[in-house]
């Protein structure tokens, strides 16, 4: 059984003139949507990536007990390691910043800054209680999977997130002076509260 073109519409014309524009499947995206679930797989195949390193860094800090014993030894070697392990995530974002659009180094440089930076994870979690750790952790699990449900569904419908960039910005200063400003004031009463805030 064969069913026959509508009126005035021509097959080998791929609809024509008389056939109306088909509606875009995500019509305020401007690349194709196979090649954007494709950076998001990429993204997230980073991402668990990371985080799983970055857990065993930290669990490798934190079980080892020579190490903790050297970091909270308060001698001044432990003191610079601290303060380096402190900064060396900032300074290896320079680079990273710097050849981000190169593809074979900028992931070279993205997984130094992911060594430097589960360095410094490893040693929030030496410092601080097991408590505020499992917080922050159920925290940072909490934001990772409700921006997934949101990636998720915006893809699905063609958001763009460039209208979020104002509004992270301000978050991640906030979050930034309210840390220096918990730090710098002894006074402060909930003392876990600033790192559960920098977890997220």
């Amino acid at each position: 059984m064969s069913v026959a073109p509508a009126k005035g519409v021509d097959l080998e014309a791929a609809g024509g003139s008389a056939a109306p524009d088909p509606v875009p499947l995500y019509p305020k995206v401007t690349e194709d949507p196979k090649l954007r679930w494709a950076f998001i797989r990429k993204v997230y195949a980073i991402l668990a990536a990371q985080f799983l390193f970055t857990a065993g860094v930290a669990s490798v800090i934190s079980f080892v007990r020579p190490i903790p014993a050297f970091l909270l030894s308060h001698t001044p070697a432990s003191l610079a390691v601290f303060f380096a392990l402190l900064f060396l995530p900032l300074i290896a974002m320079w680079p990273m910043l710097h050849y981000r659009q190169r593809h074979p180094i900028n992931l070279v440089f993205l997984a130094i800054y992911t060594f430097c930076f589960s360095l410094t994870i490893g040693l929030a979690c030496v410092t601080v209680s097991g408590k505020v750790v499992l917080q922050a952790v159920i925290l940072t699990a909490t934001v990772v999977i409700g921006l997934s449900i949101y990636t998720f569904w915006a893809a699905q419908r063609g958001c763009d997130f460039a209208f979020l960039f104002p509004f992270l910005f301000a978050s991640l200063l906030v979050l930034l002076v309210y840390s220096i400003m918990q730090r710098c004031s002894s006074s402060f009463r909930y003392q876990g509260l600033h790192i559960r805030f920098m977890g997220v």
